[in-house]
């Protein structure tokens, strides 16, 4: 009897810590996909139509959605928040000059 609860908690717990990694990993996919919407947008050099019809630099939301990739969905590490971690500061570059104290989040990384 102790066996099938041992057996039956290992299952569970498996089932669990599975579906959390598979969320997790989901998320970091649909923020990095994100990121890559905004940075097409910032690379064809067109502003970024927001609700209340704000116009910005799509720069800025690429590297918002790549940070939160590589930060927030992280660990586990998965494919999405390694890439996310590449491109976070290519899109920060783009962004402009007013980047500094964000600059130094991904020096040596």
């Amino acid at each position: 009897m102790k066996t099938r609860h041992l057996l039956l908690f290992t299952l569970a717990a498996g089932f669990f810590l599975g579906a959390a990694y598979l969320d997790l990993a989901l998320r970091g996919r649909s923020a990095f996909l994100e990121g890559e919407r905004y940075m097409a947008l910032a690379l064809g050099g067109k502003a970024a139509d927001l609700p209340g019809g704000k116009r910005e630099n799509p720069a800025k939301y690429a590297y918002i959605w790549y940070r939160t990739a590589a930060e927030d969905f992280s660990p586990p590490e998965t494919r999405w928040t390694r890439l996310a971690r590449k491109k976070a500061p290519e899109a920060l570059a783009l962004w402009g000059p007013d980047t500094k104290l964000e600059a130094g989040r991904w020096q040596g990384r």
